[in-house]
């Protein structure tokens, strides 16, 4: 299935695999399925690093076109996690159009896997499909299995900080690297959120250390090696209509720093644990 960036809900187009069939019943050959790697897509920003029972989905891109941005959310640098298949880290995602509060929240920051600063969005979104000021990309860098970007969404706030994300794909692991500076007087506090999706569990594992839990099954161990931890309530909309209770991930940056470390067996049975 699609991940969800932007205005993006599941059940309002067909599924990738409904098209594949379909495509196979008029003799129409399907595209080959993107192979093990980073398979980037610089025309639109978005990267797919695929490794092993890993496959994440990266956000370095723009908003949307500066023609068009009535269906961009406030996400940039956000991404998403699946493991043997199965969707670990998520965005929040859409459940409604119009002028509403929910509206609002779905749009924002704070509703993405990806770092706030104080009550702010990276870009400014508003009403039911305005964006005013907008986050910029910049430094974006795609090698081995490493991808970073950087946007100034954030420079409004006192010292016009900067927020650089990088991600390296290991073989059992997922290494997220946060930094936000200049860290001046009077910045608000920034926390990289990460959402998990409906049904997995968040438990305490010892000092800065987490298991992502499927009922008996522990999906991932998460240690969070700079920044300070925390589970909080969350909520996911899959598809217009729904909203799921959920639970995140909340990482407070330390002088400007957060870093997580996302670690899983290769496993293809998670065992209880």
């Amino acid at each position: 299935g699609i991940a969800l960036f932007n205005d993006a809900a599941h059940g309002i187009a067909p599924a990738n695999a409904e098209l594949a069939h379909y495509a196979a019943r008029l003799g129409i050959a399907a595209g080959a399925a993107p192979a093990e790697g980073l398979t980037d897509l610089p025309d639109s920003g978005y990267l797919r690093a695929a490794r092993g029972p890993a496959v994440a989905l990266l956000d370095m891109a723009p908003i949307g076109p500066d023609y068009l941005v009535g269906h961009a959310h406030a996400d940039t640098l956000a991404f998403e996690l699946s493991l043997h298949g199965q969707r670990v880290i998520v965005n929040g995602g859409t459940s409604c159009y119009g002028l509403s509060a929910q509206r609002l929240l779905e749009r924002g920051t704070a509703w993405h896997s990806t770092v706030q600063v104080g009550d702010a969005d990276s870009s400014e979104v508003w009403s039911g499909f305005r964006v005013g000021r907008r986050a910029r990309i910049t430094q974006r860098s795609v090698s081995g299995w490493q991808a970073s970007a950087a946007h100034d969404g954030w420079r409004t706030l006192p010292g016009a900080p900067t927020h650089a994300r990088s991600w390296l794909l290991q073989a059992d692991a997922l290494l997220v690297d946060d930094r936000l500076g200049p860290v001046a007087d009077g910045l608000p506090a920034a926390v990289a959120r990460y959402h998990l999706a409906p049904g997995l569990q968040l438990r305490a594992d010892g000092d800065g250390r987490w298991l992502v839990c499927d009922g008996a099954c522990t999906l991932a161990q998460v240690v969070v090696e700079a920044g300070h931890g925390q589970a909080v309530a969350s909520s996911h909309a899959p598809r217009f209509g729904v909203i799921d209770t959920a639970v995140c991930l909340a990482v407070t940056l330390q002088a400007g720093r957060a870093r997580t470390r996302w670690r899983w067996t290769t496993d293809a049975h998670p065992v209880p644990h």
